[in-house]
């Protein structure tokens, strides 16, 4: 894919407010130093959430980008954020909420945050589309919305993105939500192209992981899985080896190669966020990608039905 129509690549924030066992004892001046390189290295795309951290993600990022608001003007940055399933009446007074922690006039994207079936979403996009018809919200879209309740949505309410995970650890729906997002030019964001950092070939067992990390209950440590798991794992030392890269910096080129508009990586300090830079530059051969994919085809076959995203979250 020549590098010109690669997509963006944008900087994830959930490591900057670490919460439910994820990103424990981030450095609040490594998160700082990293949005710092991320606009010096021309990375304009922010994506956080309320949730991170509850609000302490959107208030650090939002501090940062105004410190730099003379050399980086705010028209020049796209920042997004989510909000989970709440009361409609709620809803503007949330996105009110996150401009003032992110220091910025309008949101260029919202999206609904995972869906809850004690909630309807239709009335929640509702109100998030009164927003954007105020002005307050530029694009809305939904985050890990299952492609049927993607396609339900829709019908009646108009998105402008779509959110979703996509990685050689995770690739289950992912085609056919690509494919219907193209097919009504929905835009589409793609986060945790690294697996949650454990496509970096460190961590084949959750004896890998320290005590108390949420990543030790993710559905690749299964029994059902750690055969396939550790085949990609295998796979992908050998594929990065052959290139001279890292196994991150590979899987991350594998998802720069899918048919998306922006793959979201995180960064909990200026190495990661420059490996990451690197991968953009990543010309996977034809062999190797079509290995990479039946490693992660045969990790998806084995994981367990019930598993509909990453973080078996039940909707």
């Amino acid at each position: 894919m020549p590098a010109d129509s690669l997509p963006e690549l944008g900087l994830g924030c959930w490591q900057f407010a670490g919460t439910f066992g994820f990103w424990e004892g981030q450095a609040r001046e490594d998160s700082i130093r990293t949005v710092h390189a991320a606009l010096r290295s021309g990375v304009r795309h922010f994506d956080t959430a309320q949730s991170y951290g509850n609000g302490r993600s959107e208030q650090l990022l939002g501090q940062q980008l105004r410190r730099f608001r003379t050399e980086f003007p705010r028209q020049t940055l796209t920042i997004a954020t989510k909000i989970m399933p709440m009361p409609p009446h709620r809803i503007r007074a949330a996105i009110e909420t996150s401009l003032r922690r992110l220091c910025a006039p309008y949101l260029d994207i919202l999206y609904l945050h995972w869906p809850d079936s004690r909630c309807d979403a239709l009335p929640l996009l509702e109100a998030m589309r009164a927003a954007q018809a105020e002005g307050l919200v530029r694009q809305i879209g939904v985050s890990n919305f299952p492609p049927a309740l993607l396609e339900q949505v829709y019908e009646q309410v108009p998105l402008n993105w779509v959110q979703c995970a996509g990685s050689l650890l995770w690739t289950r729906n992912l085609s056919c939500t690509l494919d219907f997002c193209q097919s009504r030019n929905i835009r589409t964001a793609i986060y945790s192209p690294l697996g949650m950092g454990l496509l970096s070939g460190r961590y084949r067992t959750t004896d890998d992981l320290p005590k108390g990390d949420a990543r030790r209950s993710l559905f690749c440590f299964q029994e059902e899985c750690r055969e396939s798991w550790n085949g990609l794992l295998d796979t992908l030392l050998a594929c990065s080896g052959r290139m001279g890269c890292t196994p991150g910096q590979l899987a991350l080129a594998w998802t720069f190669a899918q048919n998306v508009s922006v793959v979201i990586g995180g960064a909990r300090n200026k190495l990661q966020l420059a490996q990451n830079l690197a991968a953009k530059e990543l010309v996977i051969p034809p062999d190797t990608m079509s290995e990479l994919s039946v490693a992660a085809h045969n990790l998806e076959r084995d994981t367990p039905p019930r598993q509909d995203n990453i973080f078996g979250h039940i909707w």
